[in-house]
């Protein structure tokens, strides 16, 4: 379903952020696809 997974992330918002890369990155291994984290400014 998914062919590549991009996750943005907010460094401030550190309570929310393990969550949001434990899901992503469970994403991915489930579909094979890469996964790119984006970093807001």
């Amino acid at each position: 379903m998914f062919q590549h997974i991009m996750v943005p992330v907010n460094l401030a918002e550190k309570d929310a952020l393990a969550r949001a890369i434990e899901v992503s990155c469970d994403l991915a291994k489930l579909y094979g696809a890469p996964l790119t984290m984006v970093r807001e400014p």
